[in-house]
């Protein structure tokens, strides 16, 4: 399992229905930042780790009663996996001679 942590960049792997009224609340391919991480139980699909994003709070929804949904409820954990950065220290080191190819 990945372990997600607060300010983390995730990416966002699975960008299908996440609400009832299908709209689109994440982009599949898009970076997001963790603000929260941790179980959340929802009403419906039961308890799960879940991550809220500092890209914004989820869309309102309007039912149709009339009644608004503007909780900030979060997604599930499994929709990301984290961005891998790769420093460019890590070239510059291959690049460097190393003692063998100086003295031979």
């Amino acid at each position: 399992m990945v372990k997600f942590e607060v300010g983390q960049k995730v990416i966002c792997v699975d960008a299908s229905h996440t609400n009832t009224h299908d709209v689109r609340e994440l982009e599949e391919g898009k970076i997001y930042t963790v603000s929260w991480v941790g179980p959340y139980t929802h009403p419906r699909l039961g308890t799960g780790i879940c991550v809220s994003l500092q890209e914004g709070p989820r869309v309102p929804l309007t039912y149709e009663d009339g009644s608004v949904c503007e909780s900030d409820m979060p997604f599930a954990a499994r929709r990301f996996r984290p961005v891998k950065t790769t420093s460019v220290e890590v070239f510059k080191k291959l690049l460097s001679p190393t003692p063998e190819t100086v003295d031979g």
